[in-house]
């Protein structure tokens, strides 16, 4: 179970949501082509491309060193199928890793560009408007 804070003043009420509820919100916030993915990345769903059926993933993360706090560092990236090379960029938000994951350094373009594979399709995130 994943857990979801809602404040209201004073008060803070806790909800647990399940993983399912989690990957519900993700397909109704993003397009489906991103959405899969991005619940491949989380372990939400199986290691397995979507469109492909690879089992192969990379995640490049883009870090902060001078920025952690308890061991871990602020950070975004990209995740792609070893195979076909489709893949989709850090959704809004930052993460948060061990300061021992391999990562380059965040804003440094000429790093970044030597990383990504020269054949990268980056699958838009598109949001979708809440109804």
């Amino acid at each position: 179970m994943a857990e979801l804070s809602f404040y209201m003043g004073r008060d803070r009420k806790v909800r647990y949501v399940s993983k399912d509820e989690v990957a519900q919100g993700i397909r109704k916030q993003f397009s489906p082509e991103y959405a899969e993915f991005l619940l491949v990345q989380m372990g939400y769903s199986p290691q397995v491309c979507p469109k492909c059926g690879n089992g192969s993933f990379t995640t490049l993360w883009l870090a902060k060193p001078n920025n952690a706090i308890n061991g871990k560092m602020w950070a975004k990236w990209y995740f792609w199928c070893d195979k076909c090379f489709s893949g989709i960029r850090c959704p809004l938000g930052t993460w948060w890793i061990s300061r021992t994951t391999p990562y380059i350094l965040h804003g440094d373009e000429k790093a970044l560009t030597a990383a990504l594979p020269e054949n990268l399709k980056l699958i838009p995130q598109k949001l979708v408007p809440q109804k």
